[in-house]
């Protein structure tokens, strides 16, 4: 977590990670795994996710999430026309209390600048609206 130190500060521990993906035709098939993750002991994360480019615009996918504490599965999917690319996804937990999460965005390419907006609910059930413009020089 701070690699500028020679020992670790107490409840943390050195974080090991891995990741792959592959690339097959329209398929891509992804995983990672972290040990200690955040450099917090014993904090294992794993993913697992596909994704389906049924075209040069368009795509879906499902991830799968383990935090050591609780599970993420996602699907989720983008479609470009034109200039302007629109995605959405769904998130459910294993948490009994939790609420599904999802979300529903666009962006907008204005040539050097991009117009982007959102709108999210997380699992609390609160919704998040957001607009930015995106500047690539």
């Amino acid at each position: 977590p701070n690699q500028t130190l020679k020992t670790l500060p107490l409840g943390t521990d050195d974080e090991a990670s891995i990741a792959a993906d592959y690339t097959f035709g329209q398929i891509t098939l992804a995983a990672a795994f972290a040990k200690n993750g955040g450099g917090v002991s014993n904090n294992d994360l794993t993913f697992v996710g596909a994704a389906y480019a049924f075209s040069d615009v368009g795509n879906v996918g499902l991830n799968f999430n383990d935090n050591g504490t609780f599970n993420t599965t996602t699907l989720y999917g983008n479609y470009k026309f034109g200039a302007t690319t629109v995605g959405a996804y769904v998130t459910d937990s294993d948490v009994a209390a939790a609420d599904t999460a999802f979300g529903l965005g666009a962006s907008y390419d204005l040539g050097g600048a991009t117009l982007a907006g959102s709108y999210q609910t997380n699992f609390g059930g609160t919704d998040f609206l957001d607009l930015g413009v995106n500047f690539s020089f």
